[in-house]
C-alpha cells in the first residue's frame, strides 16, 4: 500500500507508531501488523523515450505509451512525432535532447525483441548507445526473448514476455506495469533476486564511459572485423586472439567496437592504468563471470549454488578464474554449438610493477577452459607481454599499413569537414596531417579537438607537431613557456599523479603539496590543457601515452617528471594514514570503518607500493612495522595480497617474519575478546606462508585459526582452515598428522551439508589422499569411491571432477597391481576431460601421464607413446620447459621411442629442450632418474651403443644448462656414474665418479657428506677394477677426514654429525671387509670393525648397525676369542625380520656351532 503523508510517522493500517524504515526498498514496515507501505512524495512527470521495434510488438509499445500518459509521464514515441520524410537521425537527436533537458526527469524504456535489436542494423541498437553516451537512465524490458545488448548486460531487465497480448493477460500485465512505474519513479531495478545477490557480491565493474566515449566518432576496422570472423569460423585456430598496436592506434576503440558488433562477445573489461579496481585480476574475474551470468541463464543458476560470499572473500583472481569461469561454465553449459567471447582490453595496463597477474593466468590457466569459450586481447606489444604470451601469435595493428593509413583518411575526412571553420580540406593538408599523425588515431582524433577549440587552424598545417611526441612537448611548450613555473608548480604535481596507482584526489595532492586550498591544484591541472582532467575530484591523465612519455627523460626533456619524489610523499601520507589507524584500531571492524576516510583508507592500503618503488631509499623499517602489525596485515591480504608479496622480496629473514608475527598475533590475541576475528588473524598468516610454500611454518598458525574458529558460530569456516592444515600436513609428509584434521573437516561438511555436497566430496577425496600416502590402498580406495559416488549424483557424467575420481581409483588399482583396472580407469577420465573440451589443462596432462605409464606396463608401446606424446604437448603448451614436470614427460615419451628402437626421435626430443631454463623449478633427482630410464629402454633391446650417444648427449645438454659445478650436474654424474656401474662396465664408471668426486669437492669442499659418499662409491668402483691399493688409499683418506671432523666440537658447516658418522663408519668396514679379513689379520679387522660399530651406533641407521656388529661377530667367531651366540641370534633375527639377505652370516656362524668340526 502507499500513503501520500505519514504524519505523525503511523502505520495507515493500525495506527501503530512502531515502524521501520527499509532505506534500499524506499518503504515502511509495520512491526505489530507487519503491513508493508510507501510513502509518496509529490508526483514528479517523468519524459519518457519509449525505444521499440516495428514488429508484430508495436500494440504492446502503443499500449505501454498510453499507460505511462494516463500515469501523468511525458512519452517521446515515434508515430506520434515523426513527421513524413524527417531525417529519423535527426529525430532521434531531438528526442534525446528532449529528453536530457532535464537531466532528473529523463529516462529510457527499451521493448527487446529480436526485431528491435537485430544486428547490425536495429534502430533501438542506436538509440541505446546514444542513450549510454547521454548518460540516461534505461529501463530494459523484455518483451520477446532476444539476448540482451551486452552495453546493457549490467541493468537488470524487466520480464514481461507472459504479457503479450496484453488483452488476454490484462492482469500480468497490470502487475508488471506497476513494477515499471516503481523502476522508472523510484528507481527499483530489482526485478529478480538471483541476479541481484549476484550483483551485490561480484559487484560488477561499469565501462559504459570507456566503451561510448569510442562509438560516436568510429571509423573503419572492417578490415580487423574480417579476420576476426575468420578466426571465430576456424575451429582448430588457437582460442586466444592477441591484437597489439603502440599508443593511440586506437585499441580501445577497436574494442569499444567489437563489442558493439560481435554478438559471440558475452563479456568485456577494460584495464585501466592507474585504477586499482580496472586493472586488478580479482576484480576483472568478478565482473566477467557476472556479465557472463546475465547473458546465460543456466550459467547464472549455477554460481547461485555456489557460495559465493566465501569464495569472493577468500580466493585469489587464479582460484576464482578456476572455479567461477572454468568449472561453473562446463557445469552449467557442458556443450555448446556457438563460440563464448570475453573480451579483455588494455591488457598491457594491468601490468604492477615486474608482474602481470592477469596476463600470467590468461597464459597457463585459459587453456583448462572450454574449448568453445574464446578470449580476445588488446594491448601494446611490451616485452613483459610478449614473454608471457609467447605461444600466442599477435595479429599487429601495423600504423604505416595502406589499410590502417585509409582509415585514418576517412577519419579525418569525416570529421574535419564537419568543423565550422573547415567546410573542406584540401588534399595537400590532409596529406600533411596523415603523415604527421604517423598512424596513430590519438594525433588524428588530437587534430579535430584542436581545430574545434580554434587552436589549430586548416591554413598552418606546417605547423602542426610531429606524432604523439610532438603533441605532448608542443602542449607543454605553449602552456609553459616558464620552464621555471613548470618545475614550481606542475613538476611536483605532476610527480604525485604519475606514482599513484589509482587517479589521485584532489585533497590528497593539496595536501601532500602542502597547498592551503584545492583551488589551485585545479588551476595547475587547467594550465595543462587537456592533457590531464579532474573527474569527479580526481586527477587523471586522458591517455596512458601521457604518462609514459612524461616519465621518459629522452622524449620529455626539460618537461621530464620522475614518479620517485611522488612515491615518497605518497609514502609519508600512507605513513600518516597507518599511525592514524593505529590510534583506530577498531576501523578495521565494520562498526568503526568510517574512522578512516576512504581516502586514508586507499592511502594506507597502498603504503607498501609506495615506500619499495621508492627504491634504495625505501625505509625498509617502515616496511616491516606495516606487514608484520597484524591489523593491517589482514586488511591488506584480503585487499591486495600481491602487494603483500611484493613486501615479501623486501624481508631480507624470512625467519625473523615468522617470529615476529608469532609475538604480535600473542599480543592481538590479549587485547581481541572476539575469537571469531582472532581466527581470522591467524588463518590469514597461516595462508600467506602456505602461499608461499612455507608449509612448516605454516602449520602453528592455522592450528591456532582452527582452535579459535571452533569457539565460533562457523563450522564451515572452521573445516576450511582445517583442510589448509591438513593440506600443510600432507606437503610435510605428515600423513598421520593430517588424517584426523581432514576426519573432522569431513564430518563437520557431513552434518551441516550433508553428504551429497560437492563440499563433502572433496574432504572425502582429501581424506582419501593420506591414506594412499600412507600406502593404506584399500581404505584410499574406498574414500575415493565414496567422493566419486557423490560427485556423479551431483555432476553429469562428464563432469571433470568425475574425471579426478576415475583417475584416483586409478592410482590405486595401479599400486594394488591391477593394471587392467588402472588403465580403464585412465581411459575413462581422459575420455571425460576430452568429452568438456579440457583435454589441454593440467589435470588432463596428469590423466594422460598415468594412461601412457598403464600401456607402457602392459607392452602397448603405440598407446604409450600417443599418451605420453598429448601430456608433453599439454605441459609445454600450459607450463613452457621451465615446469618441473615437462622435461620428465620428455624423458618418458623418449624412454618410449627407445622401447621401440627409434634413436632418430629420441634425439629429436633432446634437441627440443631450450638452451636455457629456469633451473630452480627442475628437480634433477626426478628428471635424471628418467634420463637414466631412457638409456635401460635402449639396453631391454640390446642397443647399447645408442644408450651411450644418448646419455653422451645429455650430459652435454644438462651441462650447458646447469654449468659445471653444480648440485644438479652433479646429480646427473652420479646417476650415470652408478648406470655404468650396474653394466658391470666399471671403466666408464670409474672415469664417471672421478668425475663426479672432482664436482663435489669444489661445491662443498671435502669436508662435506655428500662428498664422503661419492669418494666411497669411487673407492669400490676401483676395488671392482682390481685396483686395490687405490681403493685403500681413498678408504684411508674418506677415514682420515671423517674422524676429523668428528673430533671438533661442532661439525664444519652445521653438516649432520649422522651422516659423516656413517660413511665413516663404511670406510672401516670396507678396509675390514676386503683388505683384513681377506690377508687373515683378525686384530686389525677386530679394531676397524669395533670403530664402525661406534660410529655408525651415532648415525641412527639400525639396519646398517646390526650387519657391522654381525660382521664383528663373524671375525671373533673365525679368531680365538669366539662369537657370543646369543648377540649373534639377536642380530640374525632382527635382520630377517627386516628381509636383509645379510642375515645368511649370522645362520652361518650358528649353524658351525652346532655342528663343530668333528
Amino acid at each position: 500500500m502507499r500513503v501520500t503523508d505519514l504524519g505523525s510517522s503511523c502505520c495507515p493500517k493500525c495506527q501503530s507508531s512502531d515502524i521501520t524504515y527499509r532505506k534500499k526498498r524506499n518503504e515502511y514496515i509495520c512491526e505489530d501488523c507487519d503491513a508493508v507501505f510507501r510513502s509518496e512524495s509529490a508526483f514528479t512527470p517523468l519524459n519518457v523515450f519509449l525505444s521499440y521495434g516495428h514488429d508484430e510488438y508495436s500494440s504492446f509499445a502503443n499500449r505501454l505509451k498510453e499507460d505511462l500518459q494516463a500515469r501523468g509521464h511525458n512519452v517521446w514515441y515515434d508515430q506520434d512525432r515523426l513527421r513524413a520524410g524527417c531525417d529519423w537521425e535527426l529525430y532521434i537527436e531531438e528526442g534525446f535532447d528532449w529528453v536530457t533537458r532535464e537531466p532528473d526527469r529523463g529516462r529510457m524504456v527499451l521493448l527487446m525483441t529480436p526485431h528491435s535489436l537485430r544486428r547490425p542494423d536495429g534502430y533501438c541498437r542506436n538509440e541505446v548507445a546514444r542513450a549510454l553516451s547521454r548518460r540516461v537512465r534505461i529501463v530494459p524490458v523484455m518483451v520477446a526473448w532476444v539476448e540482451p545488448l551486452l552495453s546493457i548486460a549490467q541493468l537488470q531487465w524487466l520480464d514481461m514476455r507472459d504479457c503479450f497480448p496484453v488483452e488476454e493477460k490484462r492482469e500480468r500485465y497490470a502487475s508488471k506495469l506497476e513494477r515499471l512505474l516503481l523502476a522508472l519513479e523510484q528507481e527499483q531495478l530489482d526485478f529478480g533476486g538471483a541476479r541481484s545477490r549476484l550483483e551485490q557480491i561480484l559487484e560488477p565493474i561499469s565501462f559504459e564511459a570507456e566503451a561510448n566515449e569510442h562509438l560516436l566518432r568510429f571509423t573503419g576496422r572492417k578490415w580487423v572485423l574480417d579476420v576476426i570472423n575468420g578466426w571465430l569460423a576456424n575451429h582448430d585456430a588457437s582460442r586466444v586472439f592477441w591484437i597489439t598496436g603502440g599508443p593511440g592506434s586506437g585499441k580501445t576503440a577497436l574494442a569499444s567496437w567489437l563489442c558493439y558488433q560481435l554478438r559471440d562477445i558475452k563479456a568485456f573489461h577494460f584495464c585501466m592504468n592507474g585504477h586499482t579496481e580496472k586493472s586488478d585480476p580479482k576484480r576483472c574475474v568478478l565482473s566477467i563471470a557476472f556479465q557472463l551470468a546475465s547473458l546465460i541463464p543456466a550459467y547464472m543458476s549455477r554460481l547461485g549454488m555456489i557460495n559465493l560470499e566465501r569464495l569472493v572473500k577468500e580466493s585469489n583472481a587464479k582460484t576464482l578464474f578456476d572455479l567461477l569461469i572454468v568449472q561453473s561454465l562446463i557445469e552449467s553449459c557442458p556443450s555448446q554449438d556457438e563460440n563464448i567471447v570475453i573480451l579483455i582490453d588494455a591488457l598491457d595496463e594491468a601490468t604492477d610493477g615486474d608482474g602481470n597477474e592477469l596476463a600470467s593466468f590468461i597464459a597457463s590457466q585459459f587453456i583448462k577452459t572450454p574449448k568453445w569459450l574464446r578470449l580476445i586481447i588488446t594491448s601494446r606489444p611490451e616485452p613483459l607481454l610478449q614473454h608471457m604470451l609467447q605461444s600466442f601469435d599477435p595479429f599487429i595493428i601495423d600504423t604505416s599499413s595502406r589499410e590502417n593509413v585509409s582509415d585514418l583518411h576517412e577519419f579525418l575526412e569525416r570529421e574535419l569537414s564537419k568543423s565550422a571553420r573547415s567546410s573542406s580540406v584540401s588534399p595537400q593538408a590532409m596529406e600533411t596531417i596523415l603523415q604527421r599523425s604517423e598512424g596513430v588515431f590519438l594525433y588524428a582524433e588530437w587534430v579535430r579537438q584542436e581545430l574545434e577549440s580554434g587552436r589549430l587552424t586548416l591554413d598552418r598545417v606546417g605547423e602542426f607537431p610531429q606524432g604523439l611526441g610532438g603533441i605532448y612537448v608542443q602542449y607543454f611548450a605553449r602552456q609553459f613557456p616558464d620552464v621555471g613555473r613548470f618545475r614550481a608548480e606542475a613538476r611536483p604535481a605532476l610527480g604525485l599523479v604519475l606514482a599513484a596507482q589509482n587517479p589521485l584526489e584532489v585533497g590528497i595532492l593539496s595536501g601532500a603539496l602542502g597547498w592551503n586550498d584545492e583551488y589551485k591544484v585545479k588551476d595547475v591541472v587547467e594550465s595543462m590543457g587537456t592533457l590531464f582532467r579532474i573527474v569527479d575530484g580526481r586527477v587523471e591523465p586522458f591517455h596512458k601515452s601521457v604518462r609514459d612519455w612524461l616519465s621518459d627523460p629522452a622524449k620529455a626533456g626539460r618537461y621530464f617528471v620522475s614518479p620517485k619524489d611522488g612515491h615518497k610523499a605518497l609514502a609519508a601520507i600512507g605513513w600518516d594514514a597507518y599511525l592514524r589507524f593505529k590510534t583506530v584500531r577498531e576501523s578495521i571492524r565494520p562498526a568503526g570503518a568510517a574512522a578512516l576516510s576512504p581516502a586514508e583508507t586507499r592511502c594506507l592500503e597502498e603504503l607498501p607500493y609506495h615506500l619499495l618503488k621508492c627504491g634504495e631509499e625505501c625505509d625498509k623499517e617502515k616496511l616491516r612495522t606495516f606487514i608484520t602489525d597484524i591489523d593491517a596485515f589482514v586488511v591488506l591480504y584480503w585487499k591486495n595480497m600481491y602487494q603483500l608479496l611484493g613486501c615479501w622480496d623486501a624481508v631480507d629473514d624470512k625467519a625473523w617474519f615468522v617470529r615476529t608475527c608469532a609475538a604480535r598475533l600473542g599480543e592481538f590475541e590479549k587485547r581481541s575478546a572476539d575469537v571469531g576475528r582472532t581466527g581470522r588473524a591467524f588463518h590469514t598468516v597461516g595462508l600467506f606462508l602456505y602461499y608461499l610454500e612455507m608449509f612448516g611454518d605454516a602449520e602453528p598458525f592455522l592450528e591456532k585459526a582452527v582452535r579459535y574458529y571452533a569457539g565460533t558460530p562457523d563450522e564451515l569456516m572452521s573445516a576450511t582452515a582445517m583442510n589448509d592444515l591438513g593440506e600443510c600436513h600432507v606437503r610435510n609428509d605428515k600423513y598421520d598428522d593430517a588424517e584426523p584434521v581432514y576426519q573432522r573437516a569431513l564430518d563437520i561438511r557431513r552434518r551441516l551439508l550433508t553428504n551429497f555436497h560437492e563440499d563433502t566430496a572433496d574432504s572425502i577425496n582429501n581424506h582419501g589422499h593420506v591414506f594412499y600416502y600412507r600406502q593404506q590402498y584399500d581404505q584410499a580406495e574406498r574414500l575415493y569411491r565414496e567422493a566419486l559416488d557423490i560427485r556423479q549424483a551431483l555432476f553429469p557424467a562428464n563432469h571433470p571432477k568425475v574425471a579426478e575420481g576415475c583417475n584416483n581409483l586409478g592410482v590405486v588399482a595401479s599400486a594394488k597391481g591391477d593394471k587392467v583396472q588402472a588403465r580403464s580407469l585412465y581411459r575413462r577420465a581422459v575420455e571425460i576431460m576430452e568429452a568438456c573440451g579440457l583435454d589441454e589443462t593440467w589435470e588432463a596432462a596428469l590423466y594422460y601421464n598415468h594412461l601412457g605409464g598403464a600401456a607402457q606396463d602392459e607392452g602397448d608401446l603405440d598407446a604409450a607413446e600417443a599418451a605420453y606424446a598429448k601430456t608433453l604437448d599439454v605441459r609445454c603448451k600450459i607450463f613452457g620447459w621451465h615446469q618441473q614436470s615437462t622435461l620428465p614427460s620428455l624423458f618418458r615419451l623418449a624412454k618410449v621411442h627407445a622401447l621401440q628402437g627409434k634413436q632418430e626421435r629420441v634425439m629429436s626430443l633432446l634437441s627440443r629442450i631450450p638452451p636455457e631454463l629456469a633451473t630452480q623449478n627442475l628437480r634433477p633427482e626426478i628428471m635424471f632418474s628418467e634420463v637414466i630410464g631412457v638409456a635401460n629402454g635402449f639396453l631391454e633391446k640390446g642397443h647399447q651403443a645408442q644408450a651411450d650417444a644418448f646419455l653422451e648427449e645429455a650430459e652435454r645438454i644438462f651441462t650447458r644448462i646447469f654449468r659445471t659445478e653444480t648440485p644438479a650436474l652433479l646429480q646427473l654424474l652420479a646417476e650415470t656414474a652408478s648406470y655404468f656401474e650396474k653394466q658391470g662396465r666399471y671403466d666408464l664408471a670409474a672415469g664417471k665418479y672421478e668425475k663426479t668426486l672432482d664436482v663435489v669437492a669444489k661445491i662443498h669442499g671435502l669436508r662435506h657428506p655428500g662428498t664422503l659418499s661419492v669418494m666411497h662409491a669411487f673407492a669400490r668402483i676401483l676395488r671392482l677394477q682390481g685396483d686395490r691399493d687405490k681403493a685403500f688409499d681413498l678408504y684411508s683418506k674418506l677415514i682420515r677426514i671423517g674422524e676429523s671432523i668428528l673430533a671438533e666440537a661442532a661439525v664444519e658447516g652445521g653438516h649432520d654429525r649422522g651422516n659423516i658418522s656413517k660413511w665413516t663408519a663404511i670406510g672401516f668396514n670396507e678396509i675390514a671387509f676386503h683388505k683384513h679379513v681377506p690377508g687373515g689379520d683378525w686384530r686389525s679387522a677386530e679394531a676397524g670393525y669395533r670403530r664402525a660399530v661406534e660410529l655408525m651406533a651415532g648415525a641412527g641407521e639400525p639396519v646398517e648397525l646390526a650387519n657391522l656388529e654381525l660382521n664383528l661377530q663373524t671375525v671373533l667367531h673365525c679368531s680365538v676369542q669366539g662369537a657370543n651366540l646369543e648377540k649373534v641370534k639377536e642380530l640374525t633375527l632382527f635382520l630377517e625380520g627386516k628381509g636383509d639377505p645379510r642375515a645368511a652370516k649370522g645362520r652361518a656362524i650358528l649353524g658351525a656351532a652346532q655342528n663343530p668340526p668333528g
